[in-house]
């Protein structure tokens, strides 16, 4: 039995799902079990100085004693002709995403028994063909060619008309507030299980739930008396 994995990696957290063929016929979606208290996983890695790199709640835990060695919020990088500096480490924020989903195909392998026949990845509608061959280069590079790349939008579109009769010809609205970034775009259904993008989507690369998080904190820190510049953030109890 063949299998087809999706693969949403977000700035905050990375979700998948795997649909199932055989002998012509589908399952219906299912997500893949990635993290140990639900189906998704931190979009976060950790680079030691030796052995593997660690993903989602593992990476998290080595952090706590070594913050310098953690990457999050990659995602918000990509295309950035600076990379990413872990310890002695440079990493393009494509290959840090690439990484990921590298991480999510082995576990996908491991459930499934086998690797999956096709892979398609999601990705913001307002990245153009620089970051998306980037990217390509990028999973190529880990063994992950022919990944069909499909945008966060039209992915949103598609699960929409699986719940509800949308007529040929409409359009929808998408809007995606996620942990990183805020993108909007108009789309209208070309035929079947197909949609268009109308227009050019429109996105804030550097707005989201991290900078809401950002924001809180900062207002805290303001109100409380400097207490939190004087915390040692060395102390794994003050963090």
């Amino acid at each position: 039995m063949s299998y087809v994995l999706a693969i949403d990696v977000g700035t905050s957290f990375t979700a998948a799902a795997v649909a199932r063929f055989d002998h012509g016929t589908s399952s219906s979606p299912e997500c893949l079990p990635l993290g140990i208290r639900g189906t998704s996983v931190p979009s976060v890695l950790f680079y030691p100085e030796e052995g593997p790199v660690l993903v989602g709640e593992a990476a998290e835990r080595r952090g706590l004693d070594s913050p310098a060695r953690v990457v999050r919020e990659f995602k918000r990088r990509m295309g950035d002709a600076v990379p990413i500096s872990v310890g002695t480490l440079s990493l393009p924020a494509e290959d840090v995403f690439a990484t990921m989903a590298r991480w999510v195909a082995d576990r996908a392998e491991e459930r499934e028994g086998a690797p999956p026949s096709e892979i398609i990845l999601t990705h913001p509608a307002a990245w153009g063909s620089h970051r998306t061959s980037l990217l390509r280069e990028a999973l190529a590079a880990r063994s992950l060619q022919n990944v069909a790349l499909v945008t966060e939008p039209e992915a949103a579109a598609l699960h929409y008309a699986s719940q509800v009769r949308v007529e040929e010809g409409s359009t929808i609205a998408v809007y995606d507030l996620g942990g990183g970034t805020f993108d909007t775009a108009v789309l209208r259904k070309a035929g079947n299980n197909r949609f268009e993008l109308l227009g050019r989507p429109e996105g804030i690369e550097n707005l989201g739930g991290a900078d809401f998080d950002a924001a809180v904190l900062r207002y805290v820190a303001s109100n409380t008396g400097g207490i939190l510049s004087s915390l040692d953030t060395s102390d794994p109890g003050a963090r």
